[in-house]
């Protein structure tokens, strides 16, 4: 979120006005909303590079040059943002970075700046616009200081296939107008990709319009799309001119949260019909947020439902109107009267107790119990649910679904249970002839189940599959970066196009990424701490933050927390207490993690933490049968939205 000088400055752009800029959005409440890029766009250089081959600021326009602005952006509590072109030229003919892509990079980074936009303007020599785009972002990266990479290419050359592995952000169209057809030409253009946009990697639109000439009701629609599809939200009016209004708009917090959702979803267009379109985008909490857009010159009702919207089934549903900030309730039906070119926009919630499904292998067979969530009460005791004796579980769930995925012998197996019926699908052995398994993990991104497994020589070995249909591919597949590191246990998490995964490697913790898109693994690396003796780990998401669970070498339970976005962990384990502890998984739901543990007596154990107070309960034992347990997985399914499909 910030702000960009180029739709009303175009080259007008100087010292002067991005210190002014900077103070507005300060006094605003923009900065407090938000809002904390500033951004000079072209036309901020010198014509000539200097001697040495160094880009220079324009000496009228920036006398104090680029590093002063960016102290004083930064003394305010906001970051600087610059323009340049993988290209000979820039857009306006001053120097390109084409061929100085490292040395422009070490300028941007001893100035002090944060974000970069890298436009696609003039003579490219020949040179391939995804090979012009990944120099620059090496050189970043080479810089060692995180700088925002924002591609510029209009959504050609593919951008969509190899931008999330290369930039933050990627435009998806042509420059935006001060123009509805263009706001709308841009918004259909963009609203198509929700597949390839998530936490770290953004679908780009273009700039904001917002305040500059467009009607109220086509400014408010114009902010809500663009909070729906999760793009990045830059102004582009003058804040130094800017109506209350307008401001309103901009400021928006309960509008900006949607954008801003740290599940970081982008809004998928569920319905579209003769100009008249519903947009679901699922949020963090379990929310939904709802949006009804008439493109039309004509009043119109729009109308859908909960259920379509990707809720789950419940008695009423809350809906907040984040324009009117008003709340009504409903049975299920979301409609409203829609102005032309306008939008309602609700943030939906039902009251529907989340139910935990605990399955855990042990005493010959598997067997199977739930409980509420918010209670933390789990019922009487544990149910037979049949097969063979499982020493490994895991499972992923969407909906009422839940799907398990166990060791038994060694080998592999998958069956799932409809938390509804609670009818089981019976164990079959998933493909591929994995012998000698001593963990398995699970972690879904979009409709693709990604397994991995510790082998039986401790190296880890990954297979893929469709999660509707439960196929899964022929073979197992090495991961090459994982080596034989004599994995003995493996948990994972995913958010967007990333899956996380953890390992226990001679009673050490480490971690690695799969990004989906490439294939690509990063490679193990150890997370701090320096835990030792550790027996199993657990992971669960809340929002952006990783919390890992572990049991040390203590046999006691010990946590760290991660930022899911940029993989880095606290430097040191806490340890939450409990004893005698011997397998391990954790589930989350809103804003709390509840942790079960199978214990050295056969019993199972239970904490729960609140990570908004950052307390955890007191543990207790799970009372019902006395069943000898191994392993066992926890999925929370009944509050959980799911994804909404395009029709």
């Amino acid at each position: 979120m910030g702000w960009n000088d180029w739709n009303t400055f175009n080259c007008e752009v100087s010292e002067d006005l991005i210190e002014e800029t900077t103070d507005v959005i300060v006094s605003s409440g923009l900065k407090a909303a938000g809002y904390e890029y500033v951004n000079i766009d072209d036309c901020w250089m010198a014509p000539q590079r200097d001697a040495a081959g160094n880009l220079r600021a324009d000496p009228v326009k920036f006398p104090g040059g680029i590093k002063a602005i960016a102290d004083y952006v930064h003394a305010k509590g906001l970051k600087l943002g610059i323009y340049q072109s993988a290209s000979t030229h820039t857009c306006k003919g001053l120097p390109g970075s084409l061929g100085f892509e490292s040395q422009d990079a070490r300028s941007f980074a001893a100035w002090d700046v944060d974000f970069l936009k890298y436009d696609n303007c003039w003579h490219t020599q020949g040179v391939a616009a995804r090979q012009r785009f990944t120099a620059m972002r090496d050189a970043l990266r080479a810089t060692g200081r995180p700088i925002v990479y924002s591609m510029s290419n209009y959504g050609l050359d593919g951008v969509t296939s190899w931008g999330p592995s290369t930039g933050h952000m990627w435009r998806t169209e042509h420059d935006i107008l001060l123009d509805w057809k263009s706001v709308l030409s841009n918004y259909r253009s963009n609203v198509v990709l929700p597949s390839i946009a998530g936490p770290g990697g953004w679908n780009d639109p273009d700039m904001l319009q917002v305040g500059r000439g467009l009607t109220y009701e086509q400014d408010k629609s114009h902010f809500s799309l663009w909070a729906q599809m999760a793009a990045p939200l830059m102004a582009g009016n003058d804040l130094r001119e800017a109506s209350a209004q307008t401001l309103s708009v901009l400021g928006n917090r309960k509008v900006i949260a949607v954008d801003q959702d740290p599940l970081g979803r982008q809004g998928v267009r569920i319905a579209s019909t003769g100009g008249l379109d519903v947009l679901a985008k699922p949020l963090a909490d379990g929310d939904v947020s709802v949006v009804l857009f008439n493109s039309t010159d004509s009043p119109a009702r729009i109308s859908t439902t909960a259920a379509r919207a990707g809720l789950p089934a419940a008695a009423s549903y809350v809906l907040e109107d984040l324009w009117a900030d008003t709340t009504r309730t409903s049975s299920g039906t979301i409609s409203a009267d829609v102005p032309p070119h306008g939008v309602v926009m609700y943030r939906v919630s039902a009251a529907v107790p989340s139910t935990v499904t605990l399955a855990a292998g042990g005493s010959g067979t598997l067997w199977s119990r739930t409980g509420t969530f918010a209670t933390g009460s789990y019922g009487d005791g544990w149910s037979r649910a049949g097969g063979p004796e499982f020493t490994r579980l895991t499972s992923t769930g969407t909906g009422r679904t839940v799907r398990y995925y166990g060791v038994a012998g060694g080998r592999v197996f998958g069956q799932d249970l409809d938390t509804t019926t609670g009818a089981w699908s019976g164990w079959q052995e998933l493909p591929g002839n994995a012998t000698g398994v001593r963990d398995i993990a699970a972690a879904r991104v979009g409709n693709v189940v990604h397994l991995q497994i510790a082998g039986w020589d401790g190296s880890m070995w990954t297979q893929t599959g469709d999660y509707d249909t439960g196929r899964f591919n022929e073979n197992w597949t090495m991961v090459e970066s994982a080596g034989r590191s004599d994995l003995t246990a493996l948990t994972s998490v995913a958010s967007g196009t990333l899956v996380r995964v953890y390992g226990v490697a001679y009673g050490r913790v480490y971690g690695q990424d799969l990004d989906t898109l490439t294939g690509a693994w990063s490679g193990w690396h150890e997370l701090p701490g320096g835990a030792t003796g550790v027996k199993d780990i657990a992971a669960s998401l809340v929002g952006t933050t990783v919390h890992l669970q572990i049991i040390g070498g203590d046999r006691a339970l010990w946590t760290q927390i991660g930022d899911y976005n940029a993989g880095r962990f606290d430097p040191a384990w806490t340890r939450v207490g409990g004893s005698g502890l011997d397998r391990l998984t954790s589930t989350a739901q809103g804003t709390s993690v509840h942790v079960y543990a199978v214990t050295t007596t056969r019993g199972v154990g239970h904490a729960r933490l609140d990570t908004g107070a950052g307390t955890w309960s007191a543990w207790q034992t799970l009372t019902g049968e006395d069943v000898a347990l191994f392993d066992l997985t926890a999925s929370t399914t009944a509050d959980e939205r799911a994804t909404p499909s395009v029709p």
